[in-house]
């Protein structure tokens, strides 16, 4: 069995991930930066107006936390899209295999990610 060594991480130690539509990630805890393949953990930044389109993750559940701001979590439910509004301090549980999307309807956003097990991508 390999052993772990314990990392830190500063945010000006990783390369940010720039999102098409106004959004960005500064991984932490990933396989590139922390040695981990059971969880990625990531800063999470939405301009205003800022977006991620509609998509799944096949291999990993994802946690979303709210530090501030406000953002739209849409998700499909049922045959029927659902939208829920979280602002400071909510968090949401997106499942594997759930179809969502993320939207800023103003405010700009900071937020936690956090993927289990690692993702193979962003910051890995």
């Amino acid at each position: 069995m390999e052993e772990k060594e314990i990392k830190v991480i500063h945010p000006t130690d990783v390369e940010p991930v720039i999102g098409e539509v106004g959004w960005k990630v500064i991984p932490s805890v990933s396989r590139l930066y922390a040695n981990s393949d059971r969880i990625w953990l990531a800063w999470v930044y939405f301009d205003p107006k800022g977006s991620h389109d509609w998509h799944t993750h096949k291999e990993h559940d994802e946690a979303f936390f709210v530090v501030s701001g406000e953002i739209d979590f849409y998700y499909k439910q049922n045959g029927q899209i659902v939208k829920e509004t979280l602002k400071d301090g909510d968090a949401a549980f997106v499942p594997m295999g759930l179809e969502h999307k993320w939207q800023n309807g103003g405010k700009p956003l900071k937020g936690i990610v956090a993927k289990s097990p690692a993702p193979p991508g962003a910051g890995v």
